[in-house]
């Protein structure tokens, strides 16, 4: 972000919180005073919408600086490690890939978190045709499962 933004932001802040103390300020003074001034209920009467007038402009300036939503994509290089012991990471890259995102999990939520990632991923995969069978296969077979059950009995009786 360049300076002249920042700047923006800083005046639009300050301004901000000036009509808000100015607001707070003058209700309270109107409240408090025993005698009827004009101006006083005039000034605390104006200031709410002018307090409301300079949030959102502030807001409208923080639209305008800040950039657009990030939209990162899984790191190509190391997409998911556990450096830090007890955490899960999982990272990601914007910009072209010249900056990072990192996102920290504890085991139970890295658990929950791949849990979602796997139903999603077959749901989409059901939607779209089918890909996810060749990149997961199922569970490798059990070559005790073709063996017949052993005979419960001992020597034939039962």
């Amino acid at each position: 972000m360049n300076p002249e933004p920042a700047d923006a932001l800083l005046d639009h802040a300050s301004r901000s919180a000036v009509a808000a103390a100015n607001a707070e300020r003058l209700g309270v003074l109107a409240d408090h005073m025993l005698t009827d001034l004009v101006g006083y209920d005039t000034e605390a009467a104006k200031a709410p919408e002018q307090t409301n007038q300079r949030r959102e402009g502030l807001r409208a300036a923080l639209r305008d600086a800040l950039p657009a939503t990030v939209q990162p994509m899984p790191d190509d290089e190391l997409p998911v490690c556990t450096h830090v012991r007890g955490q899960v990471e999982v990272r990601a890259t914007f910009d072209h890939g010249r900056r990072g995102i990192l996102v920290c999990y504890t085991p139970a939520q890295a658990l929950a978190g791949g849990a979602a990632l796997i139903a999603c991923a077959a749901i989409t995969d059901d939607k779209a045709g089918g890909a996810i069978a060749a990149i997961l296969l199922a569970l490798p077979p059990n070559p005790a499962a073709n063996v017949a059950p052993a005979d419960e009995t001992r020597g034939g009786q039962p």
